[in-house]
C-alpha cells in the first residue's frame, strides 16, 4: 500500500503489514526493503531482509522479491521470487 504521505507498506500472506524502507520510485520502478518471512527452509537458516524491485506494467506492479541474507562471516544467499501486486 502506498499512502498519501508516500510511506509504503507491504504484507506477505496473513503476516502483519510491514513498512517498506529505502523506497525509491524512478522510471516506473519501485524499489525498497522490508522485513517478513517467506516461509522456506532455505531462508530460515539465517536472518534476512526482502529486497523489492517491482516495475509498473499496466495496472500491476510486478518483478522480483529477493530474500537476502544479512551480512555475517558465513556465505550469504539471495532467493528471488516473482511477485505481482494489483490494486483492489
Amino acid at each position: 500500500m502506498v499512502r498519501e504521505s508516500g510511506d509504503v507498506q507491504s504484507q506477505l500472506g496473513s503476516q502483519l503489514p510491514a513498512p517498506v524502507i529505502n523506497v525509491d520510485w524512478a522510471d516506473g520502478w519501485l524499489r525498497g526493503t522490508m522485513k517478513g518471512d517467506i516461509g522456506t527452509e532455505d531462508a530460515a537458516r539465517r536472518p534476512y531482509s526482502i529486497d523489492l524491485s517491482l516495475r509498473l506494467r499496466g495496472s500491476a506492479l510486478n518483478g522480483g522479491a529477493s530474500a537476502v541474507a544479512m551480512p555475517s562471516k558465513r556465505a550469504g544467499f539471495a532467493l528471488t521470487q516473482w511477485v505481482e501486486l494489483t490494486k483492489h
